[in-house]
Parts: C-alpha cells; sequence; structure tokens
C-alpha cells in the first residue's frame, strides 16, 4: 500500500508543474520580448493545454535519459508557432470563479518548453513555422530569454544559458524543411559516431492544425540512421469525417492520401469486413479508431513502439451518444531496441496521468482545474485536496481508485 500511495502522490504532485507554462510565458514578458499579439498568437482552447502537458512532462524525462547514451540531442518542432499563446478572457470567465478581472492568460508554447524545463541542455533547436509573422515573434522571444541575468534564469525556469548560435528558426512547409534537418543531423551523428562512438538522437514535437504533415515527411524521420523520439498529434476525428465524406459522398481525399499513404482506403476496406460490413455502413466513430491503427502501423513498420493517449473534445458524460465524441490521439513514439526501451515506461506514465485522470474524473473537469490552477495558482476540489494533502486523501478515503489515480 505504503509503495502505491507513493507512485501515486508523486503522480499528482507532477500537475503542480502546469503552472509553469504561465511562469515561463510571463518570463519572456518581463525580459521583454514581446506580449501577446491577437491574430498572430495562438488562441488556446482549454484542450490545447493538453498537448502541452504531455510535452512538459515528457522533457525533462527525455533529457536525462537520453544524455547517458547519445553524445548530441536536438530539439524539432516542426509546427512551432510564436512561442506564447493565451487562454482568452471569455474562456476564463467560465472556468475561473470569485476573480474579479483575470485578463488572459499567457501561456508558454511548445518551442519555449525545452529551453526551460530540462534536466540537461539540448545541444541545439530546430524551430519551424510556415507563418513569417510567428517565427518573427518567436525569434524576438527566444532573444529575450537569451538577454535574462542567470539569476532571472533560474528563478523563472530556465536553468541553463540560451545558446542563440545553436537555434535555428526557420520558416518553411514543415514537409520540405523536414529534409534539411535530417541532412543535417544526420551529417552530425556520422562525424560524432566516428569520433566517439556515440552519434545524435533527435526529439520531435509535432503538432499540425490538422492532417498538413505528409507520410512521406514522417517516413523520411523513420527511416533514418539518427534514431528519434516523436511526440504528434493525430486528428484522428478529422482525418475520419473527410474518409466518412470520401465513401459515402465522393469527396476527394487527396489529403487523407498525402498523411497516411494512397494504401489506406485497402485497409479501410479490410476493417470494414472484418466487421461484416461494407465500408459505407462504417460510422465516424469505427473510421476513427481505424485510420488510428493504420497511422500506428506506419510507426511500427520502422520498428518504433507507440504509446498513445486518445482525448475527447467532447465531454462523454455530455455527449448523447459515442458519435458525438470529438476524438484525438497523442502519440508518443520511439525506437524499439532488443533489450526494451526504457522511454516506454515513461510514455505510459504520462499516458496514465493525462488519459486515465481525465476520463474518470470528466475531461471538462480536469481541464477546468488545470485553467484555474494556472490563472490562480490554486486548484478547486478532490485535485487541490489531493495535491496538498496526499496523506491525509489517502488516510480519510478509500475511494481514490474511483478518480484514476492508480
Amino acid at each position: 500500500m505504503r509503495k502505491l500511495q507513493k507512485s501515486v502522490v508523486e503522480l499528482m504532485k507532477s500537475l503542480v508543474k502546469v503552472c509553469e507554462l504561465k511562469n515561463i510565458a510571463d518570463a519572456v514578458v518581463s525580459g521583454g520580448g514581446p506580449d501577446i499579439v491577437k491574430g498572430v498568437d495562438c488562441r488556446y482552447r482549454k484542450w490545447t493545454v493538453f498537448k502541452l502537458i504531455t510535452h512538459m512532462l515528457y522533457v525533462p524525462l527525455y533529457t536525462s535519459i537520453i544524455s547517458k547514451y547519445f553524445s548530441e540531442f536536438y530539439y524539432v518542432d516542426l509546427f512551432s508557432g510564436s512561442g506564447l499563446g493565451y487562454v482568452s478572457e471569455e474562456d476564463l470567465e467560465d472556468v475561473v470563479k470569485n476573480v474579479d478581472s483575470v485578463g488572459l492568460l499567457r501561456i508558454a508554447g511548445s518551442p519555449l518548453i525545452p529551453l526551460s524545463i530540462v534536466r540537461k541542455p539540448f545541444s541545439g533547436l530546430y524551430l519551424n513555422d510556415l507563418d513569417p509573422h510567428k517565427t518573427n515573434l518567436l525569434r524576438k522571444r527566444i532573444e529575450a530569454i537569451a538577454r535574462l541575468t542567470n539569476s532571472q534564469k533560474k528563478s523563472n525556469c530556465f536553468p541553463f544559458p540560451v545558446n542563440q548560435n545553436n537555434i535555428k528558426i526557420y520558416n518553411h512547409d514543415a514537409n520540405i524543411i523536414v529534409n534539411k534537418i535530417m541532412k543535417d543531423v544526420e551529417a552530425k551523428h556520422e562525424t560524432l559516431m566516428k569520433k566517439k562512438g556515440r552519434g545524435c538522437h533527435l526529439y520531435f514535437f509535432i503538432d499540425p492544425s490538422g492532417l498538413e504533415f505528409k507520410r512521406k515527411s514522417l517516413e523520411r524521420i523513420l527511416r533514418s540512421s539518427v534514431r528519434s523520439d516523436i511526440v504528434t498529434l493525430f486528428n484522428s476525428y478529422g482525418a475520419a469525417m473527410q474518409v466518412y465524406n470520401h465513401i459515402k459522398y465522393g469527396y476527394r481525399d487527396d489529403v487523407v492520401r498525402e498523411c497516411l499513404g494512397d494504401r489506406y482506403i485497402d485497409y479501410v476496406n479490410s476493417y470494414a469486413r472484418g466487421k461484416g460490413k461494407s465500408m459505407k455502413d462504417l460510422n465516424v466513430r469505427e473510421l476513427s479508431e481505424c485510420l488510428l491503427n493504420y497511422y500506428i502501423n506506419i510507426f511500427n513498420t520502422y520498428n518504433y513502439e507507440v504509446v498513445t493517449i486518445r482525448l475527447s473534445l467532447i465531454e462523454p458524460t455530455i455527449a448523447k451518444s459515442k458519435e458525438q465524441e470529438r476524438e484525438f490521439d497523442i502519440l508518443l513514439a520511439t525506437k524499439k531496441t532488443k533489450r526494451g526501451n526504457p522511454y516506454i515506461n515513461a510514455f505510459i506514465y504520462i499516458k496514465n496521468l493525462v488519459e486515465k485522470v481525465a476520463k474518470d474524473i470528466g475531461y471538462s473537469k480536469v481541464i477546468n482545474a488545470f485553467i484555474e490552477y494556472i490563472a490562480t495558482g490554486r486548484l478547486p476540489g478532490l485535485l487541490g485536496y489531493i495535491i496538498n494533502n496526499p496523506n491525509e486523501f489517502f488516510n480519510k478515503y478509500s475511494t481514490y481508485k474511483r478518480y484514476g489515480l492508480v
């Protein structure tokens, strides 16, 4: 029981890190970086926080493990955005109670996290976004971080010096720039292998808004001699809707074909036959599950192991039927090894934290709790009680299993 309690306490303490998303963003602005620019910076829906939490939890685990086995390790963000986003005043009003004026809430974006919440500094960062306005803001914000004094860095979640010479910012289509980045790192890897016998490793964060990242680009990463850990978003519902409309009404499926490959339709047909149906009889939910499995198979083909975190865009208890849920999946992929890969346990840890707790307590309740904690520094209700009084919680309650905490 003590071992069980300890693991759960550690799990819940990880939630406290959520507040750092705000601290990082505030540090950038206080250091002279551009504040939120509406119309350029992304308005983060509450669900976006889940993606950032997954990213934020894995980065320190990755850097602490990978530095033991590779000479250099690089971070690649192909859809980096501007470095900051925000939760609007309107969204906050639905969540934060008894607060007179919160204003918008700054949130650190994905490219700033590997500069901050790390156990060992990355050897370099490759950041890319198609929008030049976003990359311009991103560059200025990183410059602001670099200008912070050492004491300011340490007190504001930046434990290591920021060397701008090791940060490359591009303004291209992700499907074009990925080949350039891979060639650059592969050259470094080859040189290091000859000199030291230990080469490079890559951590990819791939977060397209839809299905923009093409299969050929993904395979460029997977087939490389340089191994990678990949955190990527797959819009299961969006892909399923496009395929549903293609099968049912004859709409074009060009985007899906570029994302998944031409043979995805054969897989859907086989999936339907396995259910004793024709493809036209499959509903959107079934297609979502089918396409996710097909996408995972792409990774498996290249000997990558995948853990998925499935999240719903509509609270399951609110949706009238399963078909009304809008699902997307976060995929965490790592190369299989002969002795088993230690990163898988880290992935499963994050999956349990993000997915299971969210499902059992309720997606909207957990997300609202996260948002309120970021905005005010406090967590309401049960979550706050567990974090602040973990031992009392276990002694007083025997129903904690209901909340997915074990």
